[in-house]
C-alpha cells in the first residue's frame, strides 16, 4: 500500500482548532444556512443608519469658497463625469455584481450580465440611488443637466465639448469622476486590481481641467 503522508504537527493543530469551532457552532449537524433568516441580520434599518453616518463622516472638503452647502435653490446644476449616474460604480469589489463578473463579464445597466443567461431575471444590484438621481429628486429635473464627458478608461474626449457647454450654462458644476471597484478588468481598483499610482484613470483629469477652466 501507499506510505502514510508525513506528519505536519502545526497543520494538524490548526485544523483541530477549525474543526473545534465548527463543532461548537453545530455546522456539521446543520451545514446549510436558513436563507429566509438572512434578512433579519443584513440590511437592517440600523445597518443603513450606520452606513449613512459613515459615508457622511468620510467626506473630506479640501477647499470651500462659499459654494457649499448648495442650499435650497442653487439655480442650474451641471452634473458632469462618468461616476454621476452609474449604479455599478457604487458597488464594491465584494458585492454580488463584482463576483458575477468573474464568470460572465461586464454587467449591464440592469445589474445582469450583458449576455443575460443563467442569472436572468434580476436585477441583482441592491437598491441604489445614483448621485444624479438624488440631485434630480431633490432639485427637480428642470434644474439639473447631465453630461458624462468621458469614461473611466481610454482616451476618448468626444464628450468634453458637451460637458464644457453644460458647465458654462449652469450656476454650479458637480464633477463626479472615480473608478470601478471589482476583481477583473475593466475594474480599476479592488482585490488583485492594484494601481501603480493614485492618478485618475483615462482622461478624467483632463475633463476636470476643462470644466474648471470655465
Amino acid at each position: 500500500g501507499r506510505d502514510a503522508p508525513p506528519a505536519h504537527p502545526r497543520v494538524d493543530r490548526a485544523l483541530r482548532r477549525v474543526l473545534r469551532q465548527k463543532i461548537a457552532l453545530g455546522l456539521f449537524e446543520h451545514p446549510y444556512v436558513e436563507a429566509d433568516a438572512a434578512t433579519a441580520a443584513f440590511d437592517t434599518a440600523d445597518d443603513r443608519t450606520l452606513a449613512r453616518r459613515a459615508a457622511a463622516e468620510a467626506v473630506v472638503v479640501l477647499t470651500n469658497n462659499g459654494v457649499l452647502p448648495l442650499g435650497e435653490a442653487p439655480g442650474t446644476i451641471a452634473v458632469i463625469g462618468p461616476a454621476a449616474d452609474d449604479v455599478r460604480l457604487t458597488q464594491g469589489d465584494y458585492h454580488y455584481p463584482a463576483h458575477v463578473e468573474i464568470v460572465f463579464g461586464p454587467m449591464g445597466a440592469d445589474g445582469l450580465p450583458e449576455g443575460g443567461g443563467a442569472f436572468s431575471p434580476g436585477p441583482y444590484y441592491p437598491d441604489t440611488v445614483t448621485p444624479l438621481a438624488a440631485l434630480i429628486e431633490w432639485y427637480g429635473a428642470d434644474h439639473v443637466v447631465h453630461e458624462r464627458g468621458c469614461g473611466l478608461l481610454g482616451d476618448d474626449t468626444t464628450g468634453f465639448p458637451a460637458a464644457v457647454s453644460a458647465t458654462r450654462s449652469a450656476d454650479v458644476a458637480i464633477v463626479m469622476d472615480g473608478g470601478q471597484s471589482g476583481l477583473v478588468p475593466p475594474a480599476t481598483v479592488g482585490e488583485a486590481r492594484d494601481a501603480a499610482d493614485l492618478a485618475l484613470t483615462g482622461v478624467q483629469s483632463r475633463l476636470i481641467a476643462d470644466v474648471t477652466a470655465t
